[in-house]
């Protein structure tokens, strides 16, 4: 009788263990195990109530009411939610205080800074750069010499200059150059500075 060929039943029974095995190997390894471990085993479709967005791990939890709950598969999960907050350069101040200081968020190539529209920083807050908006400004050094009693007064001499202005930009406080005059008899000259008004300034 001629022997029929085809694969033993030990060796087909040793396939079907094998297969077995493999099959429960891939069940074991659950989706996202590179993840948080609340999300093992589970696509996000299968998440019931997950907000879209970035999660940070990096602020303080105000309240223990700053949690979302997400059921999966029965089992509850808190989540915490964190408020995202804007840092203005420097990393010191937020945006949040610097309009709640009266300032205005504004951004240039470096990041966020404040625009406050006082001459000066307020107190905790450092200038930043040279961010300004300023006024003209006119400084006269004319003075009057009064001979009394022999003549009335008369002018002493000196001269007036006016400096320029800008809008809100990083760029400096104008300034211009004047003789002042002193009103004694001599009638002496000093040259001094006349600096424009500064409306506007930057903040951090």
């Amino acid at each position: 009788m001629a022997k029929k060929k085809g694969i033993s039943n030990r060796l087909l029974y040793t396939l079907i263990v094998v297969g077995v095995l493999a099959i429960l190997g891939v069940g074991v390894y659950a989706f996202n195990t590179a993840g948080p471990a609340s999300y093992f085993g589970h696509s996000a479709g299968e998440l019931e109530g997950v907000l879209t967005g970035t999660l940070v791990n990096n602020q303080t939890i105000a309240s223990t009411n700053n949690y979302m709950s997400v059921n999966i598969g029965g089992t509850s999960y808190l989540i915490p939610l964190y408020v995202q907050t804007t840092l203005l350069v420097g990393g010191i101040h937020t945006a949040a205080q610097c309009t709640n200081a009266g300032g205005m968020v504004v951004t240039d190539a470096g990041g966020s800074f404040c625009k406050f529209t006082l001459e000066s920083c307020p107190g905790g807050w450092t200038k930043y750069q040279d961010w300004s908006e300023t006024i003209s400004n006119t400084c006269s050094g004319t003075q009057l010499l009064s001979l009394f009693p022999f003549v009335s007064a008369v002018p002493c001499g000196g001269n007036s200059c006016t400096t320029g202005s800008h809008s809100f930009a990083d760029l400096g406080v104008e300034t211009c150059q004047y003789e002042q005059r002193n009103s004694d008899f001599s009638c002496p000259s000093t040259t001094t500075t006349c600096t424009a008004f500064q409306a506007k300034t930057g903040c951090v």
